[in-house]
């Protein structure tokens, strides 16, 4: 508390005015985002959150990540979707099949996601339909998406902090119970 960037014990805000639960939060840019399930706001003020998509919100917290083009990419109820420069806009239309068909709905906040700083790319790992493991992956470059299985469930992913900025991911083999981190 009282340090820079913290918020005081009264300091609390609902943004949505229905009392939505707030699924994620994003700082991108210098501005705090605020997600529900179906609405993105900006709270630059605490007192008037602004909705800057209604309709659009964030279904995995995990899933949010920052391109390199400074785009914000998050996984949405019906696909992925950017913001840049205020504007929220789908980035998954050309993979809406795979969206709709061959992904779980049910296991979508469980997504998980990270960038590859040396490729540009985003990964994300989710719950193919039918089943509850995080073993397929969608990987955006800015331009395009691309579909890998790997046969690993894919629990959580993160890049180093050093100078190396290795992509790992937590992982368990599809067909034994061991835990491995994997360098993708």
């Amino acid at each position: 508390p009282v340090f820079p960037g913290t918020f005081g014990a009264a300091s609390f805000i609902y943004p949505d005015s229905g009392g939505a639960e707030v699924t994620a939060v994003a700082s991108h840019n210098g501005e705090l985002i605020a997600f529900t399930r179906n609405t993105t706001y900006l709270l630059k003020d605490f007192a008037f959150p602004v909705p800057l998509a209604q309709g659009i919100g964030c279904v995995a917290p995990r899933s949010i990540q920052a391109l390199p083009d400074g785009t914000l990419i998050w996984l949405a109820h019906d696909g992925f979707y950017g913001m840049n420069s205020g504007v929220v806009s789908q980035l998954s239309k050309s993979i809406q099949r795979t969206m709709r068909h061959y992904v779980s709905r049910s296991r979508a906040c469980m997504a998980v996601a990270a960038m590859n700083h040396e490729t540009g790319e985003y990964y994300c790992a989710l719950t193919p339909a039918g089943e509850n493991k995080n073993t397929l992956v969608l990987t955006f470059d800015g331009q395009g998406w691309k579909r890998q299985t790997l046969g690993l469930h894919l629990a959580d992913m993160c890049l180093t902090d050093d100078w190396r900025r290795m992509l790992l991911a937590v992982a368990t083999d599809t067909d034994d119970d061991l835990n491995d981190v994997f360098v993708l």
